[in-house]
């Protein structure tokens, strides 16, 4: 904070060893991460770009990134995905606080990665559950461990533990799409992201690729979305009348649905007012771009 007063919202820093433009505005850093990769010529550092690898949908520019953009973000938005995801976290949520102890500390960010976790492995590769998903979650955990590491690649180092786990991950999830394909029909309805890409007739997504950007998409389910959830259930907790009325109004909609005996849909979600309110919340976002190294020194 004392940094922004003194510097403003977007300043200039040394981070990761080279010039870095820092953004806390939240429009300045949306249009940042909405431009198509030639206004902003998108840089990482080296150790999460070895772990991304070329074909990442955040590495790769041009007309295969807009496609491989375009086909998962309709994807995303259908009524049929949108369903399943209201179906599965109301599941997924119900079998968290099953295990739960009045006596002992229940650890918000820990549970909203494991729960945010199947519901995106669901939603990209339709695993429900299981020994494979078990492999996979821990695969994954070694995975994102090295994102942002010292790049030092050799036995014992963070970075090539991760690259292993990686190459653990692409295996099962190749072993996936092959089933897949196997029994695709063209007409067939997409049940998750995988499906979407694999139907797709560009000789540009090849499985390598298909693996490893399905890989990428599961990382917001680690740091994102666990953060914001738990930050929402802080603020809340520290504004008692707004979590009376966020509550009054969760349960209004849960007495009017049993009544009608239906199950919570997305839209009766989007229906709660209150709890769809916008709140304005700060979110630093580091975002490294390879023309800020030219810039002179100060």
């Amino acid at each position: 904070m004392i940094i922004i007063i003194r510097y403003g919202k977007v300043f200039k820093s040394h981070l990761f060893g080279s010039a870095t433009i820092v953004s806390t505005d939240a429009e300045v850093s949306r249009i940042i991460l909405q431009s198509d990769a030639k206004t902003f010529i998108p840089s990482y550092p080296k150790s999460l770009m070895e772990l991304m690898g070329k074909s990442s949908i955040l590495v790769i520019n041009g007309s295969l990134q807009r496609r491989i953009h375009g086909l998962i973000a309709s994807f995303l938005k259908s009524p049929t995905l949108r369903s399943q995801i209201t179906t599965d976290m109301r599941k997924y949520v119900m079998e968290s606080m099953a295990n739960w102890s009045q006596h002992s500390p229940v650890y918000i960010q820990d549970e909203a990665k494991h729960i945010a976790f199947q519901v995106l492995v669901k939603a990209l590769i339709s695993l429900d559950g299981g020994d494979e998903l078990e492999l996979l979650k821990k695969h994954f955990q070694q995975f994102i461990a090295g994102l942002m590491s010292l790049p030092f690649n050799f036995p014992g180092t963070q970075l090539y533990r991760s690259l292993q786990a990686k190459k653990k991950m692409v295996k099962v999830i190749d072993g996936i799409i092959q089933a897949k394909r196997g029994i695709w029909s063209s007409d067939g309805a997409a049940k998750d992201v995988a499906d979407v890409l694999v139907k797709d007739t560009s000789e540009e997504l090849t499985d390598d690729l298909i693996a490893e950007n399905l890989i990428d998409l599961m990382i917001p389910g680690e740091d994102s979305v666990p953060l914001l959830i738990t930050l929402a259930i802080k603020y809340l907790s520290d504004s008692p009348p707004a979590l009376k009325q966020f509550t009054e109004e969760n349960l209004q909609l849960k007495r009017v649905k049993e009544k009608l005996g239906e199950p919570l849909s997305w839209n009766d979600y989007l229906s709660l007012r209150f709890t769809q309110t916008e709140k304005e919340i700060s979110n630093c976002n580091f975002t490294h771009l390879e023309g800020a190294k030219a810039l002179p020194r100060a």
